[in-house]
């Protein structure tokens, strides 16, 4: 058995980089496990991870077209991406795979989210609102009485327990990988129905897991920052962190632990001022300055 860790970035913004290098980092530095941890990044631009220990996958422009519906819906490069990454690493059924979005980070043993992976349960971040409770005209009131054939001739129905749940995180063990299919056939249907909610792709992958598993609550054992506010501070911080000079992958893990996402007061305060101008200059009509 083998525990992997995924992570898929496209696009050139250097935030995204940066937050997944130290996630990387973060998870490694507080790895403590008897199951080995590879960890496999699919990128747009992959020698921004250079000096990492890591295996890099390079993200291809014909990929992008293809799983992001010629750019329609680039949200699918997710699930497109875990799947291509599983067939590429010939997950055995015992494996085990975990993807994170790149604002995550660690202060514990992230091991545990590996623990809750199985052949009968699958990890997402955290439940959210249930489809059939969504507000009549919302994206995804269009769903309400969905049903299809699959292709396994198999019935799907949307029913009152259907509900959305984060994607943060995605764990799957290797004997449940043929899900992200699953997924995909799902949300290709609910875009027929003319549902373009952002959030379609992690629905679909809920609704494919549940089907045939329980899907298991990861949001304690992450950290994110989010939110605007707290992500602007924490991209601020890991660029004087990657500025540094480290003469080993090593030392980078090593440094990392000592790194603290808590923003000053005096920024807390600012960013609320900030928020509540905003609001009101929005409130009266006013150009907004970002």
């Amino acid at each position: 058995m083998k525990n992997y860790l995924v992570y898929i970035l496209y696009g050139s913004d250097d935030a995204y980089y940066l937050g997944a290098k130290f996630s990387i980092l973060s998870f490694i530095s507080r790895y403590q496990s008897d199951t080995e941890l590879e960890v496999i990044v699919l990128a747009e631009y992959p020698e921004k991870f250079e000096g990492f220990d890591i295996s890099v996958l390079k993200l291809t422009d014909d990929q992008l077209a293809q799983w992001s519906l010629q750019g329609s819906y680039h949200f699918r490069i997710k699930n497109r991406g875990l799947h291509f990454i599983a067939q590429h690493l010939e997950l055995r059924a015992v494996d085990k795979i975990l993807f994170l979005d790149t604002d995550t980070y660690f202060t514990k043993n992230p091991s545990a989210i590996f623990d809750l992976i199985n052949a009968e349960h699958s990890v997402m971040h955290q439940p959210g609102n249930y489809i059939e409770k969504e507000p009549a005209g919302s994206e995804y009131s269009k769903l309400w009485g969905f049903s299809k054939i699959m292709g396994d001739g198999s019935t799907y129905k949307l029913n009152p327990f259907s509900r959305n749940w984060g994607a943060l995180m995605i764990g799957l063990q290797g004997s449940n990988v043929d899900t992200l299919d699953v997924a995909d056939e799902l949300m290709l249907a609910f875009m027929e129905r003319d549902c373009r909610a952002h959030t379609i792709e992690q629905f679909a992958l809920a609704e494919a897991i549940v089907r045939q598993q329980k899907l298991v609550e990861g949001r304690a054992l992450v950290e994110h920052y989010s939110t605007s506010g707290r992500k602007d501070y924490a991209i601020s911080v890991l660029k004087i962190f990657f500025a540094t000079r480290y003469n080993s992958f090593q030392e980078m893990l090593i440094a990392s632990r000592a790194i603290r996402f808590q923003r000053p007061l005096r920024v807390v305060i600012a960013g609320h001022f900030y928020k509540k101008s905003k609001k009101l200059r929005a409130m009266l009509g006013l150009k907004i300055n970002d």
